[in-house]
């Protein structure tokens, strides 16, 4: 009894630091897209990208993020929640990167792609929440709360953002850069992440798999060494 209580005790600690990390690593993120959003057009019309260019830009940012919801999730499945918020964060600086080099049209087509395909944090943190949830046994309510709390910091985000990058920038380069270190800032967040209960036992069961085969593969590498012994004195013989 004594051991079920501190387990629920510990599920619902991790419950709570994974819902603030998590909810603090995605406003920071979203924070650092919407500070370029004052900018973008005037770029575009720097490279004289038109509507036809935009619109088609746009149509192929959804579609890339609907193929990369699908993967991403099956990813995450695998290799766990944590790796692929790794992988989208890191999508999204190599983007950034190349619009703070990019100087053509092709170039902001090949930018968008990394974290259009990649970058579903939002998803992949929803599905981390749920994991929290699912350890700490939270109530329908407690669950909703989470969600909540997540959607309540994109929203904020994207209300503080573009107002912010208007204010406090003065060129698309600088808000390039601003993103970038904010992107840098929510990685550092998820150093804070705690991992679920279910993804160690994930890597428990992995490891101890993996240590089982190893075993397996060298009693058979034994037991042909043995069956060959008697074979090997009979010819000397």
């Amino acid at each position: 009894m004594s051991s079920a209580t501190d387990s629920s005790h510990l599920g619902r600690k991790r419950r709570g630091q994974g819902l603030f990390y998590g909810a603090l690593s995605v406003f920071i993120g979203v924070l650092a897209a919407s500070l370029t959003f004052p900018f973008q057009q005037s770029q575009r019309d720097l490279l004289m990208c038109d509507a036809l260019c935009y619109g088609s830009m746009q149509s192929a940012r959804s579609f890339l993020s609907l193929l990369g919801s699908a993967l991403v999730g099956r990813l995450s499945d695998k290799y766990g929640r944590q790796s692929m918020l790794w992988v989208g964060l890191l999508s999204s600086i190599v983007s950034y990167l190349i619009y703070l080099n990019g100087s053509s049209i092709m170039m902001l087509w090949i930018a968008m792609i990394p974290s259009s395909l990649l970058n579903q944090n939002y998803s992949v943190l929803k599905a981390l929440f749920a994991d929290y949830n699912t350890d700490s046994n939270a109530t329908e309510s407690e669950r909703a709360a989470g969600l909540g709390r997540l959607g309540m910091a994109v929203g904020l985000s994207f209300m503080v953002g573009p107002v912010l990058g208007a204010i406090a920038l003065k060129t698309y380069q600088q808000s390039i850069r601003a993103a970038l270190v904010l992107s840098v800032l929510s990685g550092v967040v998820l150093f804070f992440l705690p991992t679920p209960e279910a993804e160690i036992i994930r890597r428990n069961s992995s490891a101890n798999l993996q240590e089982l085969q190893q075993r397996l593969e060298k009693e058979s590498i034994n037991k042909q060494k043995d069956k060959e012994k008697p074979k090997t004195s009979y010819l000397k013989s």
